[in-house]
Formats: C-alpha cells, sequence, structure tokens
C-alpha cells in the first residue's frame, strides 16, 4: 500500500501513457473509510507546466458535473508535484471490456440503444447544463468519447467518464494515438476543424455503431432501425450531423420505442461476460438495485433504460471493485 496525501493507494487498476489509476481509500474521523478511484499524472507528463496546468484546470471543470449518467469527481489537486483527481468507483465493465468479450459479435439492438440513450443524456447535459470552463459560462465537451469511457454498473446505468480531460492534451498528440482515430471526426484527424458538441456526437455515433456491427466503422452496414439515425450521426459533414445531443436523444427515444425493454436477464447475461470470474458475483448481489418496472405476470423483468437508479442497498466486498479496468487506460488520449 502506497499512501498518496489524504489517500492509501491499495492497488493499481490501469496504466496509461499519461495517467495511471489506482483503488483507493479515504479515511477520516469515528472509522470514516471511502473506497474511490484515484487518477495521477505519471511522471513523464508530471514534468510538462503546460499539461499540469490544462489538467487542473479541465479536471476543476469537470468536477462541477452532477448527472446520473457521468462518473462523479470528488476531488482535485496536486500531491508532490503530481496532479490528480479522485473519482466515483464503479463496479462494473467498462464497454470496452464488454465489446472485447465478446469477440466482435454485436450487441443486442435493445441493448445498444438503451446504452446510447444513456450517453445522449449525459451529453445533453454536459453541452447545455453543465458549468463552463469560464466563469458564468455553460457547456463542456467531452471530447474523447470511446468505449473505455463507458462505464456500466450492474444495475444498467452507463457513466461517461474523464470527461473533457483530452484538453489537458494538445490536438496533435490526441490525434496521435491509433486507437482512438476513429471515434474523431474528419475535420479534427484532418486538422482543418474545431472539437465542439458535433466532434462528441461524431464519437457517440460511432461508439453506437460499434455496439451493433462490433466494430469502430462508421460506413455500416447497420440494423434495419438504425441506419438512417448513424448515418447522420457520423456524417462527414459537420452541418450534415445532429445539432444537438437532444436532437439525437430524441431520434435515438424513437428507435427505442418500436424495441423490447432489456430485461434483467439479458443484463445480467451481458454484464458477466464481460467481468472477470471473481467480480461475476456482482451482478447477483447487487441485483436488488434495479428498478423494478411495470410488467404483466406472463414478462420478464425488465430495466427502464433511462429510469434512476437508487443507492445501492448494501455495499459489495471491498475486493470485488474495479473501475475503471487497464482497458480505460490503454493508450488513452489524457484521461
Amino acid at each position: 500500500m502506497e499512501l498518496f496525501g489524504r489517500y492509501e493507494l491499495l492497488r493499481r487498476l490501469g496504466l496509461g501513457s499519461t495517467t495511471e489509476v489506482y483503488l483507493a481509500r479515504l479515511t477520516g474521523p469515528g472509522g470514516f473509510q471511502k473506497q474511490l478511484a484515484l487518477k495521477r499524472a505519471v511522471a513523464a507528463v508530471s514534468a510538462e507546466p503546460a499539461f499540469v496546468e490544462r489538467f487542473l484546470a479541465e479536471a476543476r471543470v469537470a468536477a462541477g458535473l452532477d448527472h446520473p449518467n457521468v462518473v462523479q469527481i470528488f476531488d482535485v489537486g496536486v500531491e508532490g508535484d503530481v496532479p490528480f483527481l479522485a473519482m466515483e468507483l464503479v463496479e462494473g465493465p467498462s464497454l470496452r471490456q464488454l465489446l472485447d468479450r465478446r469477440g466482435g459479435q454485436p450487441l443486442p439492438l435493445n441493448v445498444a440503444v438503451a446504452i446510447a440513450r444513456q450517453l445522449a443524456e449525459a451529453l445533453d447535459y454536459a453541452h447545455v447544463s453543465a458549468p463552463g470552463a469560464l466563469a458564468g459560462t455553460r457547456g463542456l465537451t467531452h471530447r474523447q468519447l470511446t468505449p473505455e469511457n463507458v462505464l456500466l454498473t450492474p444495475a444498467g446505468v452507463a457513466k461517461l467518464a474523464d470527461f473533457g480531460l483530452a484538453g489537458a492534451l494538445d490536438v496533435s498528440r490526441l490525434t496521435s494515438i491509433p486507437t482512438r482515430l476513429a471515434y474523431l471526426p474528419p475535420e479534427l484527424r484532418a486538422g482543418t476543424g474545431r472539437y465542439d458538441v458535433r466532434a462528441d456526437l461524431f464519437g457517440l455515433g460511432v461508439v453506437f455503431a460499434e455496439m451493433l456491427v462490433g466494430t469502430a466503422e462508421p460506413r455500416g452496414p447497420w440494423p434495419d432501425g438504425a441506419a438512417e439515425l448513424l448515418s447522420r450521426a457520423t456524417a462527414v459533414d459537420p452541418e450534415a450531423r445532429y445539432p444537438s445531443a437532444r436532437t439525437l436523444l430524441e431520434a435515438l427515444e424513437r428507435v427505442a420505442a418500436a424495441l423490447p425493454p432489456v430485461t434483467t436477464a439479458q443484463l445480467e447475461a451481458l454484464l458477466g461476460e464481460a467481468l472477470e470470474p471473481d467480480l461475476a458475483s456482482l451482478t447477483t448481489a447487487l441485483r436488488p438495485a434495479l428498478v423494478p418496472a411495470k410488467e404483466s405476470a406472463a414478462s420478464a423483468p425488465t430495466v427502464p433504460s433511462l429510469a434512476p437508479v437508487p443507492e445501492r442497498l448494501a455495499p459489495p466486498p471491498s475486493d470485488a471493485l474495479a473501475s475503471p479496468p487497464e482497458e480505460t487506460l490503454r493508450d488513452e488520449a489524457g484521461a
């Protein structure tokens, strides 16, 4: 165990090119304990004053986000010249883990739409209502929307991590990571455009497409019902894309209206595929946290895709927590 300021670093969860993440514990008077994920810059970039300044600025803005589909940041600071942030610990896999475990097999359309709707909700909040980078302004873009930055709870809630932290990197470094290029719109890859909300929506479109076809290929072919939506979300011309996350969310809701709801059994089976063996028990242990849905006696229990999820009834065992997984940080862009 390593002491890092007020935090005990219990074990490293992931290592990337610019940051590393630890399972950490914060203790206090009266036996207070809280486990969380602590992300800190690695030595190579901690020595770059410009990176540290941008990292802290972006992290402080992201700490103002308060939405059920966004991973919450609790603390931002510098310890021994190393910038860090402490964030919510999510007891489930990343979307990347889920997709990799399926070996290219697409997700069911209703599950993919449910996840995409929640991510669109997060973007709509951040783009319109979140505190902005400048005093008195509103709005924040994510800048690196990829499956690595989507975390899934056992209750089926999708949470978007690392909001805005790619702002700590210049565009040249962001576009130098091959595994992230597919999620950046053409204008950024070509160095001819600026990052705005439509770039986030392009990234969400590619993530949605990957859930449906098993690869980050924004040119299809796509399942019936989603083709028109994906064609617009991933359009080469920014002006042809959805103008806002709200309009994309409304399009997803129209697709969802024609689909069966996600059942509890379906959710548990999918998340069980992505969990390591020692984490598989989480899905069963935390099942009471699932929001009950209206159902007939003959139907299977369902999970409302965007309904608020209550606090878990009992904390999971400390040795069974994992967030973000190593895949979340591999070849990262400054998250």
